[in-house]
């Protein structure tokens, strides 16, 4: 499947955060303060008909003492899921912030089911299992520099 990735405005973004990740629920669950603050950043892959197949969004946030990173809001459509374009994804996102000299810790909530995903980019895991609002079963993850 042909698609480009690129940094994008939130407004084209949210149908599919709300679609993958909080399909039932108000889509006020899937917007944040953040998203229109600087330094935030959103990423997504588009399909050569126009249609964002994958997103995610990179915020500063507090950890612990510091601000860094957080990754948030990562989906892809459900029937492309597996195919290796949430991992391209991501590895733009975190080239982009290497080539612009932005590179710092990044944290992040991720779904239990995610986390062997998220290893592959070493990010590991410094929580237990904890409810995170209609996401269900989650964990903190980490990815130091």
């Amino acid at each position: 499947m042909a698609y480009i990735t690129k940094l994008v405005n939130v407004k084209e973004i949210l149908k599919l955060r709300h679609e993958i990740l909080r399909k039932g629920f108000p889509i006020h669950e899937v917007m944040f303060y953040e998203d229109n603050l600087l330094p935030t950043r959103h990423y997504a892959s588009i399909n050569g008909k126009g249609q964002v197949i994958a997103c995610l969004t990179l915020m500063k946030a507090p950890w612990q003492d510091k601000i860094i990173w957080r990754l948030r809001a990562m989906a892809v459509k459900e029937e492309l899921q597996g195919q290796g374009i949430g991992m391209a994804l991501l590895k733009y996102a975190l080239n982009d912030l290497i080539n612009k000299n932005l590179m710092d810790e990044i944290w992040l909530h991720a779904r239990t089911t995610s986390e062997s995903f998220y290893e592959k980019f070493n990010f590991t895991t410094v929580s237990d299992i904890f409810e995170f609002g209609n996401a269900g079963p989650s964990i903190k993850m980490l990815r130091k520099i």
